[in-house]
């Protein structure tokens, strides 16, 4: 189906047929809804699979909107026994048919019947309900599309002695999920996995130590677009683990300590990349106060609080 170069450059319009079943004699009748482009959105506007929601906007069929609808139904040698129940949708490539109801009041003429099907235009009150769920779609999709979830890995170099002594530098990894209020400003609850392994003949035994973080972050960008710059900070909640195996003699076991819930501070700077409309590359690094008790402070040979610094390069999906 050809498009049409009119005024208002309706490109690639979508049209809904709605038939409906007239109780007194079971006919079926097509209903004409056109998704009518925005002015200035045109350009990128072709394959329905690339059909952006926001650039159209819900209108009455004209004259000759009903005349390509009607070749439309011609050509694809749609007969009234094709028509299912309600709320069926056939597609089209340009159009979308669906089975709902029509009024009794509505007299389908000769020149409104193609292959036995009547093809008519909409009441006002049927392209109002189609005009709300249109807005509702739009109001969805505008929610969804500004959570975004991000992951990330590298390393977490010691930032005090102990902890710097005890363990070789930790092996990081984090997973996020976020929600951006404004291009400006994203909230991001993440959780960040830290496991550093001993230096041999330590204090503590040789035993390996984890700190789990359940980090509530607030995220601040320099700039909406391209390359992003960015602050983050927040609060967390730590939970310390130690684990490891030992030999005594001739016995040989394994130890076990989980720390209770410990409070940490965390804040950073990071750059985004664009890699791909809702995808960005980025590489942060983050400076974790973790305000370990003094029992598990000794036990694991650690500073209190200890700090340390995970640098990491990571991947965030959304806008």
């Amino acid at each position: 189906m050809k498009l049409n170069a009119m005024k208002w450059m309706i490109l690639s319009f979508l049209v809904f047929f709605t038939a409906a079943i007239v109780l007194a004699d079971d006919a079926k009748v097509l209903k004409v809804f056109v998704f009518k482009v925005k002015k200035g959105n045109t350009a990128n506007v072709s394959p329905l699979t690339r059909f952006n929601i926001d650039d159209v906007e819900l209108v009455m069929p004209t004259d000759e909107q009903m005349k390509e609808a009607k070749r439309a139904v011609e050509n694809m040698d749609l007969k009234s026994e094709d028509l299912k129940q309600e709320g069926q949708g056939i597609p089209l490539e340009v159009f979308v048919l669906e089975v709902k109801k029509a009024y009794k009041d509505q007299p389908i003429s000769p020149d409104d019947l193609v292959n036995g099907i009547g093809v008519m235009k909409p009441t006002e009150e049927e392209l109002d309900q189609q005009k709300n769920l249109l807005k509702m779609i739009k109001e969805l999709k505008d929610f969804y599309r500004n959570f975004e979830i991000q992951f990330a890995r590298g390393g977490a170099p010691a930032l005090t002695p102990l902890l710097g002594n005890s363990y070789h530098m930790g092996d990081t990894f984090s997973l996020g999920l976020g929600y951006q209020f404004t291009p400006f400003f994203d909230t991001l609850l993440n959780i960040e996995i830290n496991d550093f392994q001993p230096e041999p003949a330590i204090a503590n035994g040789g035993f390996g130590y984890t700190s789990t973080l359940a980090e509530l972050l607030f995220k601040i960008r320099f700039t909406p677009d391209g390359v992003r710059p960015y602050l983050f900070f927040g609060p967390a909640a730590s939970l310390n683990n130690f684990g490891g195996s030992f030999t005594y003699e001739s016995f040989t076991g394994n130890v076990n300590y989980q720390s209770q819930s410990d409070f940490a501070m965390v804040g950073g700077l990071g750059v985004e990349f664009p890699l791909y409309p809702m995808a960005h590359f980025f590489l942060q690094g983050e400076v974790v106060y973790n305000f370990i008790d003094g029992d598990t402070a000794n036990l694991g040979t650690l500073d209190q609080p200890s700090v340390f610094l995970p640098i990491q390069f990571g991947i965030v999906f959304g806008k």
